[in-house]
């Protein structure tokens, strides 16, 4: 299984008709994802219709997109869709970071999707960081409900943060503030990120409105 993200572009004035057609997805289309692979898949938008997508796939994407596209269903709905976007082009987005659920992932859960900006000239460090993440740090993700857990960066720095949470957001990152060692890890992280205003980058997330989801 691998994960995936991408990000699209919907026209502004074409967001309310996008949520709306992602709230009744034909359900033939639904039963052609889940038959090539895509599963736990999420679209999150922000209010200026950026789209940032997280799904689980086979360990072939590619394919599994190349296979997806080929169905008679996936051709309808890309041409009903088609005139709601700026671009249909998607933009990748790499994963600097993940933290696995536990075996005993909950069966129910909250799903957060939120953005971040790194500086440009930053944006080697913060992956070397993220590649070494302290164990205690990781300790407390854990303690606090944060689980699979995964950063993506697009190639200017823009951050796309998904993670599963066993309780209210809120609650997760209050959680989080109340230990030393996230206190340490934001000091050391603060110098990364644009527009913090002042704060710790955890007290800037933009978080964003979940749009769709296939188990």
């Amino acid at each position: 299984m691998k994960r995936v993200s991408f990000q699209l572009k919907v026209r502004r004035d074409r967001i309310a008709e996008y949520r709306d057609a992602h709230r009744k997805v034909w359900p033939d289309m639904l039963d052609a994802l889940r038959r090539h692979g895509h599963s736990n898949y999420s679209i999150f938008i922000d209010p200026s219709g950026y789209l940032y997508f997280y799904l689980e796939m086979p360990d072939d994407p590619e394919k599994a997109f190349a296979d997806m596209a080929a169905e008679e269903v996936s051709a309808r709905w890309r041409e009903h869709m088609s005139p709601l976007f700026e671009d249909t082009g998607r933009t990748a987005m790499v994963e600097v970071f993940h933290l696995d659920a536990p075996k005993d992932r909950p069966p129910r859960h909250g799903r957060v999707g939120f953005l971040l900006k790194v500086r440009r000239e930053k944006i080697d460090g913060y992956r070397e960081h993220h590649r070494k993440v302290w164990p205690d740090m990781l300790s407390a993700l854990r303690r606090h409900g944060w689980h699979n857990y995964s950063l993506f960066m697009r190639s200017d720095g823009l951050l796309f943060g998904y993670v599963e949470v066993a309780q209210p957001f809120e609650r997760a990152l209050a959680g989080m503030a109340g230990e030393e060692v996230n206190a340490r890890w934001q000091a050391l992280m603060g110098p990364y990120f644009e527009n913090l205003g002042g704060g710790r980058p955890d007290q800037n997330m933009q978080e964003l409105v979940e749009a769709f989801h296939l188990d």
